[in-house]
Order: structure tokens, then C-alpha cells, then sequence
């Protein structure tokens, strides 16, 4: 699906954005820390959408 490398590259960040935000949001909730919870679902949200725009959407 994905060509080249500059695709591949951009694919893997997101990934690795999405990743490490939920897993962020995930020890935020085991927290109780409304704050991180937010900051971290945004982070996770922003890399799909940034993602989808990119590879989805723009196909």
C-alpha cells in the first residue's frame, strides 16, 4: 500500500505517536489524572487524524 519511503517513514511515526499516547492515556486513567487523560487522548486522536488526512482520506 505504501511506496515510498518518505510514506513509510511518515506511516511509522504516526504509529509510534498513536502507540505511545494510548499508552500514555492508558496510565493516565490507571492514575485518575483528568489532566493527562485529555493531553494524552488529544495526542492519540491528533496522530489518527493526521494520518487518515494523510493515507485515507487524501486517496
Amino acid at each position: 500500500y505504501l511506496s515510498e519511503e518518505a510514506e513509510i517513514k511518515a506511516w511509522k511515526k504516526y504509529a509510534e505517536d498513536y502507540g505511545q499516547g494510548m499508552t500514555d492515556l492508558a496510565a493516565a486513567f490507571k492514575a485518575k489524572d483528568k489532566a493527562g487523560i485529555q493531553k494524552h487522548l488529544e495526542i492519540a486522536t491528533k496522530a489518527c487524524n493526521d494520518c487518515h488526512a494523510q493515507f485515507r482520506d487524501a486517496k
